[in-house]
């Protein structure tokens, strides 16, 4: 009987509207409470060091009303994110058959902080948090449950400047009373973003809506884990460098007058390597800058076409080493390849035989991959982006994009291409191809 609880647990996951297929060639490991019938979930604690919603230098230019009207809000939000976070993860919970969770709170109603009186160790130390597992263990071992969960809002943010962010970070871990162990499941994280209004003071969205979304993108990857026992990439604070695309350094140009293609020059391309695939993979990553980046690839004599085996994989190694040298948990490569741009002439309907026009069609590959610190490829794709301008005719006179302009028009293609795979990925949290 007790190997139907995974068989039923699996099955409450799918009301939770996940898909339970995986690829039969990369096994999935199995889900954290599979066999788990009475879960003692833990007041979600929020840690003492919730960083200030002020920027350095702010409050001494900030009238002092304002500074406690914004300290006010942040705890405001605060509140409606640790609220909104226990109802949807005990709504998430409830939807699996024969699987009781039993809410407890060792402080009354008030929202607890992570210290000792709420089952933590300690005071999280930057945003680590450590909880006391003999508190929860006992109290699981009271109450007969088979497991005791605790989770904490170890980061909550705003930023506000040319974009208004709000990020939530939320530590996991997972105790068994039988075993005596304390695991730390994973660490989530969601965010939301909004601009400014065009011809308005404020952001378009509310705080409110980005709220919702930030916590929205937690409970998604909360499901995830429980469907598969994979934790989600980029969610715990860390570092990531950005790593100079590799660029041709000429392109193939072809013209029906020429019987061979010509060699094109990449030399505009060339310059903008640096910001060719910049993808935003979470709200609590750093990023390293691009001038300690290229100084430490001069200092280990590397170029970036070292940093690949072939058109489409990797040099693991050197990304290690490189890893290392700048501290860094991730590393995002990219490189340009198939650059062909064909011009010729044509005539357009209607329009004046002593205007000529030319019809410029541009393409590039890009291929694309990020991998750890310890050289694990956790994606890698390719995509083809393509571009067409012709001769439009204003007052008279020609205008027509420049191979140059058609050529970076591909690349951006290229680009968006992979970005909307990678943000694919991430939602559906599948393993990195082969």
């Amino acid at each position: 009987m007790k190997y139907l609880y995974p068989i039923i647990s699996g099955f409450g996951l799918l009301l939770m509207g996940q898909s339970a297929l995986a690829k039969p060639s990369a096994p999935q490991p199995a889900c954290p409470i599979a066999y788990v019938r009475k879960l003692l979930l833990a007041p979600l604690a929020i840690a003492p060091n919730i960083r200030s919603p002020l920027m350095v230098g702010e409050k001494k230019r900030l009238p002092t009303r304002e500074i406690q009207r914004r300290e006010l809000n942040f705890i405001r939000l605060e509140n409606q994110c640790r609220q909104k976070l226990i109802a949807k993860i005990l709504s998430a919970l409830s939807k699996i058959p024969y699987l009781t969770t039993i809410p407890i709170n060792f402080t009354g109603d008030r929202p607890p902080t992570a210290n000792p009186a709420n089952g933590w160790k300690s005071a999280p130390v930057g945003d680590y948090l450590d909880p006391d597992p003999a508190q929860l263990l006992a109290e699981a071992k009271r109450k007969g449950a088979d497991a005791v969960c605790a989770m904490a809002i170890s980061r909550f943010e705003t930023k506000s400047a040319s974009q208004r962010t709000l990020a939530v970070q939320l530590k996991i871990y997972l105790a068994r009373p039988r075993s005596k162990q304390l695991i730390r499941l994973c660490t989530l994280s969601g965010a939301g973003s909004t601009y400014h209004k065009f011809f308005a003071s404020g952001y378009q969205r509310s705080d409110e809506s980005l709220l919702n979304e930030a916590v929205n993108r937690v409970l998604s990857q909360l499901k995830q884990l429980l469907l598969t026992g994979i934790e989600p990439n980029f969610t715990q604070s860390g570092a990531i460098a950005y790593l100079p695309a590799v660029i041709p350094q000429f392109g193939h140009l072809y013209e029906p007058s020429a019987s061979a293609p010509a060699r094109l020059p990449l030399n505009t391309l060339a310059r903008t390597s640096d910001v060719l695939f910049l993808p935003d993979l979470g709200p609590f990553l750093t990023t390293i800058k691009p001038r300690l980046v290229r100084d430490t690839m001069l200092k280990l004599d590397l170029r970036p076409t070292d940093l690949w085996l072939d058109a489409t994989h990797p040099n693991t190694e050197l990304v290690t080493e490189l890893a290392q040298q700048l501290g860094c948990d991730y590393l995002v490569v990219a490189r340009v390849d198939h650059i062909e741009v064909e011009q010729r002439p044509i005539q357009a309907q209607g329009q004046p035989t002593d205007q000529p026009r030319l019809m410029r069609h541009a393409s590039a590959r890009m291929t694309a991959a990020i991998l750890n610190s310890s050289g694990k490829v956790i994606w890698r794709d390719d995509e083809r982006g393509t571009t067409t301008s012709r001769t439009d005719y204003v007052r008279n006179h020609p205008r027509i994009r420049t191979i140059n302009q058609c050529v970076a028009d591909a690349v951006r293609d290229a680009a968006g291409r992979l970005l909307y795979w990678l943000d694919d990925f991430r939602n559906k949290g599948e393993e990195p191809p082969g």
